[in-house]
């Protein structure tokens, strides 16, 4: 009986994962009580949700030019610190 060779693959960049989890903690609206990000997996999408309304001061428009601003202004840097983010945005 001849074994089969499992390979793990993943259809998206792990890369890719990691960050899209980082911005949804990084981004989350923690003034939210009983609101968790979510991450749903399905057989032809991932998506991951995160508690709380684009910021007034980000442009939906703009988004694509990567206008971004921080929520959360003492965990971002915290994170930049600690290597976990490189950079954030401009405002």
């Amino acid at each position: 009986m001849a074994k089969e060779n499992h390979t793990s693959e993943w259809e998206y960049p792990v890369i890719a994962i990691r960050e899209v989890i980082r911005n949804a903690v990084i981004h989350r609206d923690y003034s939210l009580s009983g609101k968790d990000i979510k991450i749903a997996i399905f057989d032809d999408k991932i998506e991951i949700t995160s508690p709380g309304k684009l910021l007034p001061s980000v442009d939906f428009s703009d988004m694509e030019a990567g206008q971004s601003d921080i929520r959360n202004k003492i965990l971002a840097p915290v994170f930049k610190r600690l290597g976990i983010i490189e950079q954030w945005g401009w405002s």
